[in-house]
């Protein structure tokens, strides 16, 4: 791509974040937002990702990410509003050093009021875990420090379900599959209600990609409290 790298990218801020509104389905609320980045000269965030493989550049991209995300986030007030930040993690950028480093010194830094129970970490599932017992440890050393973590798109890959078990997530979120003609599908909301029953409270699964309004009174009548979708709210600037 010629001059086009993640360094150019970074270096000439190409880069920004829109966010989600993640809604309580029966009260009709905001509860927080997923941070999406976008890139001025890259079509989607895929491809983005994908240049920063080839780079081996994922880890520098994805802290960057984070850390942007969280300090806009705190700059323009929505902290202080109780709301939940959600931020997508790949699993190898949690076993760098580079990733705790820059969440230790935005914790300890003045400018920026960052509160570490309202951060939800979703952790990528379209990369594999290679090493469950590591990604474990680091996980349980920021949850000491107060983050949250979320399986993101639990159902699209064949190891969500090891994730699960392995993993001491505080949120599940559905991948669209699920809220996809869920009306119309015994078997989704079979899957649904088992999962339900699993984490017993319900306020710890999130059903993303909402597009419908019967599929919305489905969820709630399941038990579904949390939704996102653009039915609810498309990524758009704070």
């Amino acid at each position: 791509m010629g001059e086009l790298n993640i360094k150019f990218i970074i270096e000439n801020k190409l880069l920004e974040h829109l966010f989600q509104p993640i809604y309580h389905l029966r009260n009709n609320k905001i509860i927080g937002y997923e941070a999406l980045i976008r890139c001025k000269l890259i079509d989607s965030p895929y491809a983005l990702f994908q240049l920063a493989k080839t780079e081996a550049q994922l880890s520098y991209l994805d802290v960057y990410s984070i850390s942007t995300a969280i300090q806009y986030f705190s700059e323009k007030g929505y902290f202080n509003k109780s709301n939940l930040l959600f931020l997508n993690i790949y699993p190898s950028t949690l076993l760098t050093p580079l990733f705790e480093q820059t969440i230790e010194k935005l914790l300890k830094s003045p400018n920026h009021n960052i509160q570490a129970n309202k951060i939800v970490f979703e952790i990528n599932e379209s990369e594999e875990i290679e090493n469950f017992c590591l990604v474990g440890e680091v996980i349980s050393r920021l949850k000491q420090k107060g983050f949250l973590f979320a399986i993101d798109d639990f159902g699209s890959k064949g190891a969500s379900l090891q994730r699960l078990v392995e993993l001491e997530v505080d949120i599940i979120k559905l991948d669209r599959y699920f809220s996809k003609d869920l009306s119309n599908s015994i078997n989704k909301q079979k899957i649904i209600s088992l999962l339900l029953d699993y984490v017993k409270c319900k306020e710890k699964i999130i059903l993303e990609g909402i597009e419908s309004s019967t599929d919305i009174e489905t969820s709630k009548n399941l038990g579904i409290q949390l939704g996102q979708g653009y039915l609810l709210g498309k990524p758009a600037k704070l």
